[in-house]
């Protein structure tokens, strides 16, 4: 259950909550190294390196190590030396959380006999003990 991470699988789910910089960033680099970056660098700002060597190595460094060779250099072709800012997806983070809480909510009150408020406490347990605290009314308002 970690919110923070967005799988190709949940871009497929939610790409109209995608931003558009990232709409167009994606039709430039391949996919993984398009996760890779909002994975990691999701909220930062930075100039994009032109090259593999001179003043851009180190930060060509850095990037390889989470893009991979091939995807760093893609994103250097279509924006070396540009500043980008790697937007954090929250809007797929919050539909991610959404689908958890709804499918997980059916499962303890089909599947386990739950009651709504005994659900809806497991929830905020289960969401505490994950380091994603949420309280008992924004729960059951997002189940709603």
């Amino acid at each position: 259950m970690d919110f923070n991470k967005v799988t190709a699988q949940d871009v497929r789910d939610f790409w109209h909550l995608v931003p558009e910089s990232s709409r167009l960033m994606r039709d430039n680099i391949s996919e993984s190294a398009w996760l890779a970056l909002h994975n990691t660098c999701a909220g930062a700002t930075f100039t994009v390196p032109k090259h593999s060597h001179r003043r851009g190595s180190r930060k060509w460094g850095q990037l390889a190590a989470v893009l991979g060779e091939e995807g760093t250099q893609q994103l250097a072709h279509h924006y070396g030396g540009e500043v980008i800012q790697v937007p954090v997806l929250r809007a797929i983070q919050v539909a991610q959380r959404t689908r958890w809480l709804r499918q997980r909510f059916q499962e303890l009150t089909t599947r386990q006999g739950l009651t709504h408020g005994a659900a809806v406490l497991a929830l905020c347990i289960e969401l505490n003990a994950a380091g994603h605290p949420m309280t008992a009314r924004q729960i059951s308002a997002t189940l709603c």
